[in-house]
């Protein structure tokens, strides 16, 4: 066995896998907030905010493991609160989603925040062009490729 196998499989005896800490509670929480501050960002996208995307906002929260300091609606809350203050913020929406996309730095993470933004933007039957240039935005900004392409 070489140094680096030695020195890879003690690593990962002592620390596990390279990405076990995706599943620890604390980054799934900030993550789902975070993907909470996407989904209301594109609840506005449109300009508009429908009773059918504000009730796919609150189901995906109430779906989420929140720790017990925390909540949907609190979650919710924050976001809908941060979404607000970078509305009235010189370049605030755009410092906002790269806030965003740093804590969402994982690429499953970015999936995981795509796929719902998907879920959110049908959630009317209506997908406006607002709608579609913000997750092709974001999808850029996260560095994914457009599966269009």
């Amino acid at each position: 066995m070489s140094v680096i196998s030695t020195i890879i499989e003690r690593f990962h005896a002592r620390f596990g896998g390279a990405d076990d800490w995706l599943t620890e509670p604390e980054h799934i929480a900030a993550r789902d907030l975070a993907v909470v501050e996407l989904l209301v960002l594109a609840m506005f996208a449109d300009g508009t905010s429908g009773t059918a995307e504000r009730d796919a906002i609150t189901e995906f929260a109430q779906s989420r493991p929140w720790p017990p300091e925390s909540s949907a609606e609190h979650a919710v809350d924050t976001a809908t609160a941060r979404v607000r203050a970078a509305s009235d913020a010189e370049r605030g929406v755009a410092e906002l989603i790269e806030d965003i996309c740093i804590r969402l730095d994982h690429v499953d993470d970015q999936h995981f925040a795509l796929d719902h933004l998907a879920t959110l933007v049908e959630a009317d039957g209506v997908i406006t062009e607002a709608e579609v240039a913000f997750i092709e935005e974001l999808r850029s900004q996260f560095g994914l490729p457009n599966p269009a392409e």
